[in-house]
Parts: C-alpha cells; structure tokens; sequence
C-alpha cells in the first residue's frame, strides 16, 4: 500500500496515477503536430482533472449517508475516497470534447496515446498487487502476537486506559474470537506520529458508540510508558489498546506508513485498508462496510 521513500511512506494508487498521467501527457506532446502541443496537452489535464472531481463525486454519492453528518469531508481528500468508473467515463468525455475542440492536426493521435496511457493505469494498478508479497487478507494470516498495555498510573490514581484484562500475548485472530467473532478495524499508530495524535479522539469516540465493532489499537514499537504518559496527558479513555513491540504489523498488513487502519467483517475476511489520518466520514464508510446487511449505522 505504501512506497518508502527516505522518511516518508507514500501511499501507492496516487503516485501510480500521477506516475502515468506525466507520462501520457509527456507522450501526447511528443508525438502531436508541433502546432496542436500546448493544446493537446492541456487537453489531458483538464480530463484529469474532471475525471478526479467526478471520481470523488461518484464515491460521495455512494456513501451519502455517511457525509451527511459531516459534508465539509467532502473536500477532505486524505480520505481517499474515490471511485474510479465515473472519474474514467468523465475523464474521457471531458477528453474527447477539448480535443475535438482545439486539436487540428493530431487529434487522433492524442485520442491514441491517452487510451494507451489509460490502459497501461488501469493494467498496471489492477496487477500491482500481485507484483509483490500479499499483504494478510485474513486474520488467521495475521500471527503477530500483540502484548497488552500494562497500567503504569501513579499509586492511587485511576488507570488512564480501560485495557483489557488479558495478561498474555494475544493474535488478532484470538482477539476476534474472545470477543465473540465480532468485525474488526485494526488501526496502528504511534505517539510520535501526528496525524495518529489526530484521530485517536475520533477512534476512542467510535469504540463508545460502537461495541459491536473491535477497535484495535496496535501501537508500533514503542514502551508502555511512553503510551500511557501520551493517553494520561491527552486524556483518553481507550479499550484494547495493544503493543505491536517489533512493528511487525505493518509488513504484515502491507503497509510501511502511520497511521493505517485495516478492517475485517466477521468472518475474518479483509475488506479494505486506509493510509493516512482518518476522517469522520471515513469511519462512517468503514464500519458500513465491516457492519451485515442491514446491521450497524455510524453514530460517533
């Protein structure tokens, strides 16, 4: 899910995108009439750009709902919600009318080597995740054993972190299965992580309002007093929080970067993933799709 590039892990499917479009857009230039250039290429990005607009409509529209409460998500495109039918069919409209309108010479050659650029995208994201070790796509694949958060409060103060009484190492699988084969959202995090910092009011928030859901929260390498010095200080109040000691998780998830949240339905099956700070609507999306027919609704 992520390309590591010195200290920064960034999420694949964008850079794919972009990868492709500079090099159809370098391509269209190259072989148009020296007088249709600058037009063809403007061309490709403005069908870029209408694709992406109509791309995140088109996942908008289909997770209404779960905007409604929240429409300035909307414009939050950290999120990652697009849906990439309606960007294609858009794109290639918006396309096809500015070519016909402002390229005189080479239009079908423009019309040529976008749809090259197009397939040549969707072949190689389509086949990217088998070009490299599959991440877990069950939670029987998942074998890291995670420790439970110890209480490290002061003498005579409350724990700050409702952890779970289990003393010995757990598996997600055991995980699930102690909580009655409940759908799971995995997220990993770290203190020093600050779009992790963002959302974890947001996740403590959705473990309240969502028992039917396993929230786990599987921090990444650090000691348990570091963790409960950051929970003390910001106040939260968080179940299952978890210690993943070697940062095992990530490579078993397919992911190098924080904060990542992978979610399972109840059958153990992964169903999605998500790099980067979550949004409310995000959520919203998640336990949707982790929820039976007809089962769970966001509240949070």
């Amino acid at each position: 899910m992520t390309l590591v590039v010195g200290p920064l892990a960034l999420p694949v499917p964008p850079l794919l995108l972009l990868l492709f479009v500079l090099a159809t857009a370098w391509a269209v230039r190259r072989h148009a009439h020296p007088a249709d250039a600058q037009a063809a290429d403007a061309a490709v990005w403005w069908a870029v750009a209408a694709g992406l607009v109509a791309a995140r409509a088109g996942h908008v529209m289909t997770h209404a709902m779960s905007y409604w409460a929240s429409p300035w998500d909307l414009l939050d495109i950290r999120d990652g919600g697009f849906l990439a039918w309606p960007g294609v069919l858009v794109g290639c409209a918006v396309l096809f009318w500015r070519v016909k309108r402002s390229v005189r010479h080479s239009a079908r050659g423009v019309w040529a080597t976008a749809a090259v650029g197009l397939v040549c995208w969707w072949g190689v994201g389509s086949a990217w995740p088998w070009l490299q070790p599959a991440p877990g796509q069950h939670l029987q694949a998942l074998a890291v054993q995670l420790l439970p958060l110890q209480a490290l409060a002061p003498a005579g103060a409350p724990p700050p972190v409702l952890a779970r009484p289990e003393a010995e190492p757990q598996t997600l699988q055991s995980l699930a299965q102690a909580a009655g084969g409940k759908p799971v959202v995995l997220n990993l995090w770290a203190t020093w992580c600050g779009p992790c910092r963002a959302e974890m009011p947001l996740l403590a928030r959705a473990q309240l309002a969502h028992p039917e859901v396993l929230f786990v929260l599987a921090n990444q390498g650090e000691p348990d007093s570091v963790i409960q010095a950051y929970l003390a200080r910001e106040g939260l109040q968080l179940e299952s929080v978890w210690r993943d000691p070697a940062s095992a998780l990530g490579p078993a998830v397919g992911s190098s970067g924080l904060p990542t949240t992978v979610y399972f339905d109840a059958q153990g099956r992964r169903l999605g993933a998500h790099v980067g700070v979550l949004t409310e609507s995000a959520l919203r999306v998640i336990v949707r799709r982790v929820s039976p027919p007809g089962g769970l609704t966001y509240t949070g």
